[in-house]
């Protein structure tokens, strides 16, 4: 597998679960981290995680993002290329679900999934893939 050493990697719903630990084995394999999601407190943590894994405070951005706004996505990308130049990888990771059945939930409820766990992705993809190719 090729080193992730200083490579700068995008990770959404970095403030818990799979995106805290994905945002940790990045750490540890010395990667520039770009933690994303809704709850800053949250992501601080993970920030400070990710730091005693030996980055310093030039390795990790913290941004405040809600994946179903394009202009949060747009900021999360420029902000990301502000300040490393450049985006290396991209973790498509913020998701969630609602418990319940098709009998009544709401098409609300599942607009709202679909923004998040489809809809996102395809948005954030699509901005970040210029930059991934030039990095290939």
């Amino acid at each position: 597998m090729a080193s992730l050493q200083d490579k700068v990697t995008i990770i959404t719903g970095a403030s818990s679960g799979i995106g805290e630990s994905t945002a940790l084995l990045f750490a540890e394999s010395k990667a520039k981290v770009v933690l994303a999601a809704r709850n800053v407190e949250n992501l601080e943590k993970v920030a400070s995680l990710c730091k005693t894994k030996g980055l310093s405070d030039s390795d990790v951005l913290v941004i405040q993002c809600d994946v179903t706004s394009e202009d949060n996505l747009k900021t999360l990308v420029d902000e990301t290329v502000k300040k490393f130049g450049r985006i290396d990888v991209l973790i498509n990771n913020a998701g969630k679900g609602t418990p319940g059945n098709v009998m009544v939930t709401p098409e609300a409820t599942l607009d709202d999934i679909m923004n998040v766990n489809f809809k996102s992705i395809y948005n954030l993809s699509r901005l970040c893939v210029p930059h991934l190719i030039k990095t290939q």
